[in-house]
């Protein structure tokens, strides 16, 4: 009945290295997805976008905003968009693109985006590494009201094609994010973090949060988890039990 297409090639600096890598996975990748439901007319498609496909734009993002990506990340998941509107328009297939913030959460050990990033380095005595000034700001958004609205694009029934910034509406500095993770270090392991700024790298959008009416008038959405601190909190927690339970099973 449904595909929720959430794998993707997320890298923006691989993405600036070699493009090749995001339009194989991203553009082709999803095109063979939609396809494949299109033959077995699957009634939903959920697409992973993100607020990548806006760009340098001034925030807070939304989705009558221009799209100007810049980064070959971006122009991907933006190609993903459009084809999930030729598909729904074309086909009648039942797509939903939401434009994720940045997610954090318990089981994000697999992910390469910044708080899963940091709390790996921190786990294993590393310093963390922070592009240009650290002034960026991103919008952290839990895994748990990504679920939320991925079940909400699902069971609503009339809005295909449409498209949502899915967030949690709140700007944090990427150097804010750094003391909270030193807060959590000395909590939970008794120690502080070392930190180092390295260059910042091309691509990356200095301004990043989101408004979300649409999705709260349309969809119904609306985030749980506003106390980034407690959702960080947890995920650091579960990083912590994980590294014990690896230790014991060794």
């Amino acid at each position: 009945d449904t595909i929720v297409h959430l794998a993707a090639a997320t890298d923006v600096r691989l993405s600036i290295e070699n493009p090749n890598i995001h339009f194989e996975n991203n553009v082709v990748g999803t095109y063979n997805l939609l396809e494949c439901a299109r033959q077995r007319e699957v009634k939903n498609f959920v697409f992973a976008s993100s607020s990548s496909v806006l760009g340098e734009a001034s925030p807070p993002n939304h989705e009558g905003m221009i799209t100007k990506p810049i980064s070959p990340y971006g122009s991907s998941k933006l190609c993903g968009e459009a084809y999930c509107s030729a598909y729904n328009h074309a086909y009648g297939l039942k797509t939903v693109s939401l434009r994720f913030s940045n997610v954090y959460g318990p089981n994000s050990d697999g992910k390469t985006s910044v708080v899963a990033k940091f709390i790996e380095k921190i786990m294993n005595g590393k310093s963390i590494e922070i592009y240009g000034t650290g002034e960026q700001t991103r919008d952290f958004i839990h895994v748990d009201d990504i679920c939320q609205a991925i079940h909400l694009a699902i069971i609503n029934k009339d809005v295909g094609g449409e498209m949502f910034q899915i967030a949690t509406q709140t700007e944090l500095p990427i150097l804010v994010l750094a003391d909270m993770m030193n807060d959590l270090s000395e909590k939970y392991l008794n120690r502080c973090i070392n930190k180092s700024h390295t260059e910042p790298i091309r691509g990356e959008i200095m301004r990043n949060y989101s408004i979300i009416e649409k999705a709260e008038n349309l969809l119904g959405f609306k985030p749980n988890h506003k106390r980034f601190y407690n959702g960080l909190e947890e995920t650091f927690r579960w990083f912590v039990e994980r590294n014990k339970n690896e230790e014991t099973n060794k």
